[in-house]
């Protein structure tokens, strides 16, 4: 329904007020002079009786009242009952104001006003305007948007999906198009965990300033773990193969699952796109040549091919503007033009030649435009699933794993497979973690530090530390044993009365069948311990790179023997810039450089074992064997500790 109210004023003093309403279906509409906006048969109402009111006689206004005069109202409404409506009945001009703007090149813009007369004439089909189209009608059978469609469902049962089913031709994907086949919750959630793995992984590369061939090293072992992409060319049925089409189908869907999970802010979308440009680039250098022209080929990108005389006349200006080209590649190679801002990366590194706007690339430089083709597509993308997003608020399969996910991408979720024999062969007992503290992750480090201190540790510190205990292999004896000497200052009956339970709790040994089948809770990753229960006033858990000061946090540091100027200065950088687990890392390889060094070099430990720590029990794990010089390979810790 629309509605028009019509009020008229004399001065302050309202004399009229009513209003007219009509339903949108059966409106007649007319269109105004630039065809963009109409008038409607109601505005034309309203203004009619507007018009009335202006246009009246002193015969039709009748006597003159007062306001504070006192008159017999009825005496007045009927004195001339016809007047009002005559007035309303004789037809009137319509004056339309259509606004012309017109822009300027000296100073902005001006705006004038064109007023002209258009006669309304009443004819049997509706109305009709003068100088303008004739009233159009709407057509009945659109189907109104907010309305539920009425179609035959017979002509439905036979109608064509309107969805394209994806195929994986290729090993590389610029994700054009979405996944539209139906996958379960667990393959929605998993394949999204296994992505963040590798992309939280290229982000800590980029953070601790490694090389290309450095980061390709590193990536590549946890590509084959956690994302394979296997070519064509790997399986006789090439891209038939099942278990190549499952490998790209994951890649595939886990992309727009991501997309869609970091799409939420400006901050999130913008080092999505950084992280998978990066995980994009990796793979088209590593891919093989045929399968990657024959990529090139099939993305049908606006390039434009350099004619051969245009070649021929700016031989000598490509030459001199393109490092490292030989005059035999100018005649050979071929060539594109492109506008230079799409390829901002050799304009930087000045490696084309710019004349007119253009940027003429050579083949071999094609790799910097299919990935600024790939970076364009994926900001359109996630601004659209942003403008999305919303409609998923109802959906409470989705968002919880959505939001999971996005809290993830600051550290990526850790979780120990086996926390009660992180270290099989290693034996600790309470009388060792003084000793061990030294291979602690500083937020550990911390929580021993002030219960040596003070003797004491609030509830959160003690859960928090009595769990990174169990994983690193402390039995339920020791650690209640560790927690008695500890609290000295209190006596046994008060200990057993108020902190033995929540020991025992935490290790499964009561409580309900879930916790005992569980063996109890699971130590706290890094992503827990910085999203959950931030410390208070008196407490000492949380991890000190989110939650302490700066300048508390470098003290603490120098207190545990970090003293290098640059490292500190590298860690503050990490800390404002919110890398909380970038930092922690980087203190571990300063600690830790000549044994990492000699893994490297003589190979013992592969790439995998030398990732992103995202877990304090993987950081003493670590610690403990470089310390002392044996392998990543203990017997029983491959399934002790995972990543999942």
């Amino acid at each position: 329904m629309k509605k028009r109210v019509l009020c008229v004023y004399d001065g302050p003093r309202r004399l009229w007020k009513d209003d007219m309403m009509l339903d949108s279906e059966h409106e007649v509409r007319m269109r105004t002079g630039n065809g963009e906006s109409y008038v409607t048969d109601l505005d034309v109402e309203t203004v009619k009786r507007a018009e009335a009111f202006h246009n009246a006689t002193e015969e039709e206004k009748g006597p003159w009242v007062e306001a504070d005069a006192q008159v017999d109202i009825e005496t007045l409404m009927f004195s001339d009952p016809n007047a009002f409506s005559r007035a309303f009945s004789e037809r009137v001009s319509l004056n339309i104001r259509a606004v012309l703007r017109r822009s300027s090149t000296d100073a902005g813009s001006q705006s004038f006003n064109l007023c002209f007369p258009l006669a309304i004439e009443e004819t049997e089909r509706g109305y009709a305007c003068t100088g303008l189209p004739t009233m159009i009608r709407q057509d009945y059978n659109r189907i109104d948007p907010k309305r539920r469609s009425t179609l035959d469902y017979k002509k439905k049962q036979f109608a064509s999906a309107t969805f394209k089913v994806p195929d994986y031709p290729h090993r590389l994907n610029l994700y054009r198009l979405p996944p539209t086949a139906e996958i379960t919750l667990e393959q929605f959630e998993q394949w999204a965990i296994d992505r963040l793995r590798i992309l939280a992984e290229l982000e800590a590369c980029s953070f601790r300033n490694k090389t290309h061939a450095e980061t390709a090293a590193h990536i590549n072992p946890l590509l084959q773990k956690w994302l394979p992409l296997r070519s064509n060319t790997s399986s006789f049925s090439g891209a038939q193969d099942e278990s190549v089409i499952l490998e790209r189908q994951k890649d595939h869907y886990s992309h727009f699952i991501l997309r869609l999970a970091f799409s939420s802010t400006e901050d999130l979308r913008r080092r999505f796109s950084r992280v998978e440009a990066a995980l994009f680039k990796l793979r088209f250098q590593n891919d093989d040549s045929r399968e990657r022209q024959a990529f090139v080929e099939s993305l049908d990108l606006d390039w434009e091919m350099v004619p051969d005389e245009e070649r021929r006349q700016l031989a000598l200006d490509l030459l001199n503007a393109t490092p490292g080209l030989r005059r035999q590649e100018i005649d050979d190679g071929g060539w594109f033009k492109v506008d230079f801002e799409t390829v901002p990366e050799l304009v930087e590194s000045r490696r084309v030649l710019l004349k007119a706007g253009k940027a003429y690339v050579p083949a071999r430089e094609q790799m910097s435009m299919v990935l600024e083709g790939f970076s364009a597509n994926l900001e359109d993308g996630l601004e659209a699933a942003a403008r999305a997003l919303p409609r998923l608020d109802e959906d409470d399969r989705l968002t919880p794993i959505l939001n999971h996910l996005s809290k993830n991408f600051a550290t990526p979720d850790s979780t120990l497979a086996d926390s009660d024999s992180a270290l099989t062969g290693a034996h600790f007992n309470a009388g060792s973690v003084d000793l061990l503290s030294q291979h602690f992750p500083l937020c550990m480090r911390n929580l021993h530090l002030n219960l040596r201190k003070n003797s004491h540790l609030k509830h959160f510190g003690r859960l928090q530390y009595t769990l990174f205990l169990k994983g690193i292999g402390l039995s339920l004896e020791e650690c209640l044993i560790f927690w008695r000497h500890s609290f000295k200052l209190i006596t046994d009956e008060t200990f057993n009365k108020e902190y033995r339970y929540n020991v025992r709790h935490a290790h499964g040994d009561v409580g309900g069948d879930a916790i005992r089948r569980g063996r109890g809770y699971s130590p706290f990753s890094c992503q827990k311990i910085l999203t959950e229960h931030p410390p208070g006033t008196g407490e000492s858990h949380g991890c000190p790179y989110r939650h302490f000061s700066l300048d508390n946090l470098l003290s603490l540091l120098q207190a545990t023997g970090v003293n290098d100027r640059d490292l500190l200065r590298g860690v503050k950088e990490d800390v404002e810039r919110k890398r909380y687990h970038i930092g922690c890392n980087r203190v571990f390889d300063w600690a830790h450089k000549a044994q990492l060094k000699r893994v490297k070099e003589d190979g013992s430990w592969p790439a995998a074992e030398l990732d992103t720590i995202v877990h304090p029990n993987t950081y003493f794990k670590r610690s403990y064997l470089l310390s002392s010089g044996r392998s990543a390979h203990l017997p029983g810790t491959d399934a002790d500790m995972t990543e999942a």
